[in-house]
């Protein structure tokens, strides 16, 4: 392709992509010497310069294999350039699509796109952990009031075990006073009935004495008073005979009452006889 056939601003385009090109092209070899039989000449001896032609200074070879490559990148470009070309000349629209747009940028070299992406990131990070500080600050919260409510359930638990354990004091020591008291009390009535008893049982001794007396003059008078004490140690010292020996004394007692009253019907009975109610 000719240079007679591209536009300025393709041939423009062109040569700036050639010169970035070998700028950068690992296969750039230096112009060869103008004479071989000189080994010591240099390789910049009789340069073309640079405005006349550019490409000299390459092999021709390299030259040609990089204009057959690149041939078809111009082609597109030539037919993009004619494509946006044409839609320059026929507007029908108020807005024209050349290509993406061409995002803003700040003096950091970032889009606003980036620098509003990073701050949404940001914001959301900060959330975030707002979020988690206000949870943990929650749950603190309401394991400081569970733990409150432990302690005073324990605190409530201890005081009425307290109470109870107080309450089993005071009622112990009220069972040991009334305890006591009830054991003094039966002491005192069983003192009583053993003093009765006793008191009983010498008014008894003593009505047997009356009797056994009446009774031993009445039949004979031969009965002396070491024989009535000799009766009478015998009876203390064997209960059974003493019971018998008072089972008699009744029965002569009845029989003497009885015979009382048949002699004396309208006379009373035998005072002896009230002794043994």
């Amino acid at each position: 392709m000719s240079n007679e056939s591209l536009s300025p601003d393709a041939d423009f385009m062109r040569r700036a992509c050639c010169i970035f090109g070998y700028l950068f092209d690992p296969q750039i070899s230096p112009y060869p010497c103008t004479s071989c039989n000189d080994p010591d000449a240099e390789y910049t001896e009789n340069l073309p310069d640079f405005e006349e032609s550019l490409n000299d200074y390459l092999l021709r070879e390299v030259h040609q294999a990089d204009l057959e490559a690149r041939e078809t990148i111009l082609n597109e470009l030539d037919q993009k350039e004619v494509k946006m070309q044409e839609s320059f000349d026929n507007v029908t629209e108020d807005t024209i699509q050349i290509g993406t747009r061409l995002a803003s940028r700040t003096s950091s070299g970032t889009t606003q796109e980036f620098e509003m992406a990073k701050r949404l990131a940001e914001n959301t990070v900060k959330r975030q952990q707002r979020q988690a500080e206000r949870r943990h600050a929650d749950l603190e919260r309401k394991r400081k009031a569970k733990e409150q409510s432990v302690r005073q359930f324990q605190a409530e638990i201890k005081s009425e075990i307290e109470y109870k354990k107080k309450m089993q004091q005071e009622e112990l020591k009220a069972k040991q006073v009334y305890g006591a008291a009830r054991a003094q009390e039966l002491i005192r009535k069983k003192e009583e009935r053993e003093k009765k008893r006793e008191e009983e049982i010498r008014k008894q001794e003593e009505a047997m004495r009356t009797v056994e007396t009446i009774s031993i003059k009445s039949r004979s008078l031969r009965i002396t008073e070491e024989d009535l004490q000799a009766e009478e140690e015998k009876q203390k010292m064997d209960p059974q005979a003493k019971r018998q020996r008072m089972k008699e004394i009744s029965q002569q007692i009845r029989q003497k009452n009885k015979d009382t009253a048949e002699k004396n019907p309208g006379k009373p009975l035998n005072q002896h006889r009230k002794m043994f109610r």
